[in-house]
């Protein structure tokens, strides 16, 4: 009796055990359940705040390229009008430019073309006249291969070629043609491995473009001046600028704004072997040396040869 007593006893206290490790485990599971969902309210919360952030970097990003925009937009706008106040001021100038010849009982000679053969510093030359021209003048337009004709109206030629009759007969234009020898010239001529020319040809065109040029203008009754780089940079362009203010009126701001003919494209090319033209390379060697020009004021010639 008393040993059924004792086995209902331990069976009793065995349930009990039972029931207490479930109830700890479930209190554990609960414990472990409830971390869980705070690490995930956690994460929600920090996910929350991230779209948060990310919407309101969104939105400033947006409204950031659309001030963007609108001041790309806004700078278009003024490159375009100031596109247009350029062209008007060119067409006034232009304009003033017609009536004062009208007005003049000589031929005044108000326009500057500059040309000649490419890599022969015609680019310096025309940079040097425009950056010190006045701001109510145009001496010579920034496009190289257009002019002003007789009539002020802009017309276009090729600058690197032989010169038109309709630009020589232009009785308004001074050509200034620069020239260059053909040993200095060479050294900045890209001889590339497409260029199929052979040294021959590159000296003939230098020297036949060059010299029958040189043959027009003096043949004809425009007005020109012919004129060696290397003689100019000396004077790094002054003593051009100043013919052009003593002989011909023209007017430039003081003091004159220098402009660096600098060429960093030097090759290393340093033998060529061609046939030169002894009569082109005469004259060339003589222009080294002096400015030659040419002015007609009221069909009157004027030619003078200014030696160094």
């Amino acid at each position: 009796m008393r040993i059924k007593k004792n086995l209902k006893k331990i069976k009793k206290n065995d349930k009990n055990k039972e029931h207490s490790e479930k109830l700890q485990l479930e209190t554990q599971y609960n414990k472990e359940h409830s971390e869980k969902l705070q690490l995930e309210t956690q994460y929600n919360n920090e996910h929350s705040e991230k779209l948060q952030l990310e919407t309101q970097y969104n939105k400033e990003h947006s409204e950031k390229l659309h001030q963007e925009k609108e001041y790309k937009q806004k700078i278009l706008e003024e490159q375009n009008n100031n596109k247009k106040l350029l062209k008007l001021i060119e067409s006034l100038l232009l304009e003033n430019k017609y009536y004062k010849r009208k007005l003049d009982e000589h031929i005044c000679i108000d326009n500057i073309i500059v040309t000649g053969y490419y890599n022969t510093g015609t680019d310096w030359i025309n940079n040097l006249i425009i950056e010190n021209t006045p701001q109510n003048k145009i001496h010579s337009l920034v496009n190289k291969n257009k002019y002003i004709d007789n009539n002020c109206v802009i017309k276009s030629f090729n600058n690197y070629r032989q010169l038109e009759p309709e630009l020589l007969e232009n009785i308004h234009s001074l050509i200034i043609y620069m020239v260059d020898t053909f040993d200095d010239w060479i050294k900045l001529y890209n001889k590339n491995s497409d260029n199929k020319e052979s040294d021959q040809d590159i000296y003939d065109n230098f020297s036949k473009i060059n010299h029958s040029n040189i043959k027009l203008l003096r043949k004809s009754n425009s007005n020109y001046i012919i004129v060696h780089i290397r003689d100019l940079q000396k004077s790094a362009g002054l003593k051009l600028l100043e013919i052009l203010e003593k002989e011909l009126d023209f007017e430039f701001k003081k003091p004159i704004k220098i402009i660096n003919n600098i060429n960093n494209n030097e090759n290393n090319i340093t033998t060529f072997n061609y046939e030169i033209n002894i009569k082109f390379e005469e004259e060339i060697k003589k222009l080294k040396k002096r400015i030659e020009y040419q002015f007609i004021k009221s069909n009157n010639k004027i030619k003078k040869i200014m030696l160094d």
